[in-house]
């Protein structure tokens, strides 16, 4: 973006360089939308997978019983528990991207803020770990209010 706001200011040929740096911003986009859009995907697939895998051995697991057990257990409740876990862990799917980028992401950002800003690097992750317990202890103090 920078570049293209400054290539409107230069003297030569300005036309041909905004041209050129808005398509390239416009690939760019387009290819980050894009690859966005298939990990989704693909950790939604995963997720799916997941979960009819699950529910095959359910399936598989409560033929199993006996019929003197089938008596004394209520099967109807027992798949409702476990069908409430299995739409958690589908639901809980969606994040699995974030989860698995999260540290890759956290290691390269640091090393370039490294690069850039050498030692205020810790200073600056060592605040946001701090930020993160602070809210999680908030979080704690509000639920015990809650209960």
């Amino acid at each position: 973006m920078i570049n293209i706001v400054s290539s409107i200011n230069t003297e030569e040929d300005p036309d041909n360089d905004f041209f050129m740096m808005t398509f390239m911003f416009a690939i760019i986009f387009l290819t980050k939308v894009w690859l966005e859009t298939y990990y989704f995907y693909l950790h939604l697939e995963i997720t799916f997978s997941i979960v009819h895998a699950l529910r095959g051995l359910l399936f598989k697991k409560i033929n199993c019983i006996s019929l003197s057990s089938l008596q004394e257990l209520n099967v109807g409740k027992v798949i409702n528990l476990l069908a409430n876990d299995i739409n958690d862990i589908q639901k809980g799917g969606i994040f699995l991207w974030s989860m698995t980028a999260s540290p890759f992401s956290i290691c390269v950002v640091s090393y370039f803020m490294w690069e850039h800003f050498g030692w205020f690097t810790v200073v600056a992750m060592s605040v946001l770990i701090a930020f993160m317990n602070i809210s999680n202890f908030i979080s704690n103090l509000s639920r015990n209010v809650r209960s």
